[in-house]
């Protein structure tokens, strides 16, 4: 299973800086259907594997220089007795940071490489494949907001490929194959090759909901539906043009799917978009407001254009599909016929995302709570592909600070830790020579954002205390020492972490903590004058949640060390940040004042149960303090919960319910002034908070062996629920009797109740 000695590419002297596509065919004989066929595809960059016209699986699992992944599967139920044809799109970007996706790693040779076994037959790529370079279809990243992603196409079909991924093709025009050893970079030998750490993507069929507006054309809104939805053709005359806006029911991801008849030369615009934007901008980006609003609005997003070449008829007809899935909750669907009419016989997508198996449900007296759950659930499921996302829409970038809220919701959602596992791994393997991880990884260029290495740590608590994996755990060890070495290494005399060179001076890194009103982008003021509270917190914070690995794992000197630097720490910052009136500045030499300070003060245990009472209540009544926009949402909560201010917690579920006010589905960047993207993850936090705090079902003590049953009731009559955990589902519920709190629990095998 080896494919050290099968990397293929297209043999012909094409040279070229731009992102290329080339497609790849091979047919086989069979005298009966195999018993054994397992074989191991991987491609740089990326591919698309059909046998005998059936989508088989794409990859690989986004990797880097270090680890290059492999997908392992199963081929015998795509395989027959008699001819079997093997066809790949593969598609590989430069090694140019501006032209290719960001998350995307890439080497400056590319290559195709297939091997496995049929029966006892070795199958493998080699120089008897052929190959065609797909100069027809362009990727590009022309819009300005999806740069990132870099998916966009150009594209048209030619008829000479039509069939091309099945049998009976004639590729007799194609070019041959030129077989090598390995691609020019030696990690992608066997010895750094690793199978895909998680599951395949799921795709399914779906349709969008209808029509939501029409733009310019003669057909009604059911003339359109009735091909959107029920199988019936639609044409376009010569020399017209039609545009239509088709609503889904939830932003989601897919493959956009194009089947056509005629319309030679005509040109096909399909804008994806996440919701209806207003003209005017803040830090670039539209406004948004009522995300339903045609009348004042309008669907900003990028696109691609499609050249119909007219092959198709009623028997066969011409396809289009980009190659990478798309995010959308609206499409902006253009026809510009030329001299002959264009039939769309169908336009429908195939949802793909990573499977998800959500078990947990939650019912309160606030029916509200269930709608936000749902956004929370559609946002997190749009957030989960290869690896968790900031934005399926903008950027598809792992971050640490969203992937360790996305983490915790799937945990406590599904109690599923394979996509944590695998993205815990990735940001291990991004550790710098200074000692902090990458902020987004895999990616192909340098984001460091110091606090995010501390969330990092908060990953590999939140791993122990629901799965208990010391193996796991000590393999990141290493990664947590130099983290924390980091930051020890910044002190100063004072025992305060110290200025941190921040890029907003032109100096080295991205100091952000949230996308606060009032914070240049989303860093805190006091940076323009000093060191930062935040970081010290932070710091102490990662201090704490180290200690308690450490004291899992065994190692005394190492839990005891980081316990007595952290109290250091605290001490400091109630010597040299902490004001008159009780609250924590946000800089040793600045005096003011962010809830975000008060939040991690609270966390850390800096400030004691009543002090950190009353300064959080105060930034809660003083709107004008810069406050915890949906991103820092999480630790917001976790601090009213721990010093008895659960009932603020109805009035926070408002940003939420704005949300649903505005027509969302999925939960959006940030409620301050920077409110780019529609969907982001973080958001999410219902899908914690109702199990785990309001519920009150959470783990005890590492690896889920005991939990707390300690209900937050806030202002609810009631909760009852299922929670899905690593040993079993757990069954709840409370109601306020007189006043009083009345509990009842249902256990499953293998976890105690705390008291």
């Amino acid at each position: 299973m080896s494919s050290s000695n099968n990397w293929i590419w297209i043999d012909d002297s094409t040279q070229t800086t731009d992102p290329e596509i080339v497609f790849f065919r091979k047919s086989i004989k069979l005298s009966e259907k195999p018993s054994q066929a397992l074989i191991k595809v991987t491609a740089d960059s990326r591919y698309r594997l059909f046998i005998n016209g059936k989508a088989v699986c794409n990859g690989p699992r986004k990797g880097d220089d270090k680890i290059w992944f492999y997908d392992k599967i199963d081929i015998r139920s795509f395989l027959q007795e008699g001819e079997n044809t093997f066809a790949a799109i593969v598609l590989h970007f430069p090694p140019i940071l501006e032209k290719g996706n960001r998350s995307i790693w890439r080497k400056e040779t590319p290559g195709f490489s297939l091997s496995g076994k049929i029966n006892e037959e070795d199958f493998n790529t080699d120089a008897t494949w052929k190959a065609y370079r797909a100069s027809h279809i362009k990727i590009h990243g022309n819009c300005p907001d999806t740069n990132r992603v870099f998916m966009q196409e150009i594209a048209t079909s030619l008829a000479s490929l039509q069939g091309w991924k099945e049998n009976g093709y004639n590729d007799s025009f194609w070019h041959t194959t030129k077989k090598y050893r390995a691609i020019s970079n030696s990690s992608l030998s066997p010895a750094f090759q690793k199978e895909r750490p998680i599951p395949f993507l799921y795709e399914t069929e779906k349709r969008f909901k209808g029509i939501f507006d029409i733009v310019k054309g003669n057909h009604t809104i059911e003339e359109w539906n009735q091909m959107l939805l029920m199988d019936k053709k639609i044409t376009i005359p010569a020399h017209s043009e039609e545009i239509v806006e088709i609503e889904n029911d939830v932003l989601t991801n897919g493959y956009l799917q194009l089947q056509l008849i005629n319309g030679e030369n005509s040109t096909i615009t399909i804008l994806q978009s996440e919701g209806y934007a207003q003209k005017e901008q803040i830090h670039g980006s539209y406004l948004k407001g009522n995300r339903l609003d045609k009348e004042t609005g309008f669907l900003v997003g990028s696109e691609h254009i499609y050249t119909v070449s007219g092959y198709g008829n009623d028997r066969q007809t011409e396809y289009y599909e980009p190659f990478w899935f798309n995010t959308f909750r609206f499409i902006r669907l253009s026809i510009q016929t030329k001299d002959t009419p264009c039939t769309i016989q169908n336009f429908s997508y195939r949802e793909t995302g990573y499977p998800l198996h959500i078990q947990t449900k939650v019912e309160t007296s606030d029916t509200s709570l269930q709608e936000i759950w749902n956004i929370s659930e559609n946002s997190l499921r749009a957030c989960m592909q290869e690896t968790y996302v900031d934005c399926p829409f903008y950027e598809q970038l792992q971050y640490a600070m969203d992937t360790r809220s996305e983490i915790l919701y799937t945990y406590a959602s599904s109690a599923d830790d394979r996509l944590a596992r695998a993205a815990i791994d990735d940001f291990s393997r991004s550790q710098r020579a200074d000692g902090l991880i990458n902020a987004c990884y895999p990616a192909y260029k340098p984001n460091v954002i110091p606090s995010f290495s501390i969330y990092f740590i908060l990953m590999l608590h939140d791993h122990m205390m629901y799965f208990g994996d010391k193996k796991f755990l000590r393999k990141y060890l290493p990664n947590i020492q130099r983290i924390l070495e980091f930051f020890e290494d910044k002190l100063n005399e004072e025992h305060l972490v110290g200025f941190i060179p921040n890029s907003q001076f032109g100096q080295a890194y991205w100091c952000f903590i949230d996308w606060a009103n009032g914070w240049d982008v989303g860093v805190p003021t006091a940076t323009k004058f000093g060191p930062s509270t935040m970081d010290s917190l932070l710091y102490c914070y990662g201090l704490q949640k180290a200690a308690e690995i450490a004291e899992y794992l065994g190692y005394k000197g190492m839990e005891k060390e980081y316990r007595e630097c952290a109290k250091l720490i605290q001490k400091a910052i109630r010597t040299s940040c902490m004001c008159e009136n009780g609250m924590i500045m946000d800089g040793p030499n600045y005096l003011s004042f962010s809830q975000h300070v008060q939040v991690f003060s609270i966390l850390t245990n800096t400030l004691s149960k009543e002090e950190g009472r009353k300064a959080l209540e105060y930034t809660l009544l003083h709107e004008e303090i810069p406050q915890c926009t949906v991103a820092s949402a999480f630790y917001l909560f976790r601090a009213i919960e721990l010093v008895d201010l659960y009932e603020y917690s109805d009035s926070l579920w408002n940003k939420w319910r704005n949300m649903l006010k505005n027509n969302l589905t999925t939960c959006v960047e940030s409620d301050g002034s920077y409110a780019r993207s529609d969907c982001h993850a973080w958001g999410a936090l219902a899908l914690y908070e109702l199990p785990s705090a309001i519920l009150g079902i959470r783990p005890a003590k590492p690896g889920y062996t005991a939990l707390h049953f300690s209900p937050n009731p806030g202002k609810l009559s009631w909760a009852k629920g299922q929670v899905i955990t690593p040993k079993g589902i757990i069954f709840a519920s409370w109601h306020k009797e007189n006043g009083i709190l009345q509990k009842d629990i249902q256990m499953c095998n293998g976890i105690e109740l705390e008291n």
